[in-house]
């Protein structure tokens, strides 16, 4: 089961959105940018999607303290993305997103999607 904690200007949009989707093994927890980065950096089976005007700097400010840039994304204003680009994002450690408010229903279905079928390389 996906949990993915939402954020941001967008985050009652972002809601609405994933709970169309009925889908039982998603869990989604509306929360903040503060709370979330803290309960990212203690769990790994955790991602955040945070929602701005831009989808950059508001959406992930907190998050890239708490998890630092590298474990960050922002797809900002960027309208096309694929499964498997968010999957070479995930396998390279990235668990929080950042989304322009604009794009919500652009992005964020295939980046939920991406991250429930995301199977981690095995050590």
């Amino acid at each position: 089961m996906a949990t993915i904690y939402i954020g941001g200007v967008g985050k009652a949009d972002l809601k609405r959105l994933l709970e169309q989707r009925r889908d039982p093994t998603l869990n989604v927890v509306v929360s903040n940018d503060l709370e979330a980065g803290q309960l990212l950096k203690r769990r790994s089976d955790a991602y955040y999607i945070g929602t701005c005007h831009t989808g950059a700097g508001g959406s992930l400010g907190a998050l890239m303290a708490f998890l630092g840039r590298q474990r960050c994304h922002t797809f900002g204003r960027q309208a096309r993305v694929s499964v498997e680009e968010v999957q070479k994002l995930l396998a390279a450690g990235i668990r929080a997103f950042g989304v322009s408010v604009d794009q919500i229903n652009t992005v964020v279905p295939v980046l939920v999607e991406a991250i429930q079928s995301y199977q981690p390389p095995r050590s």
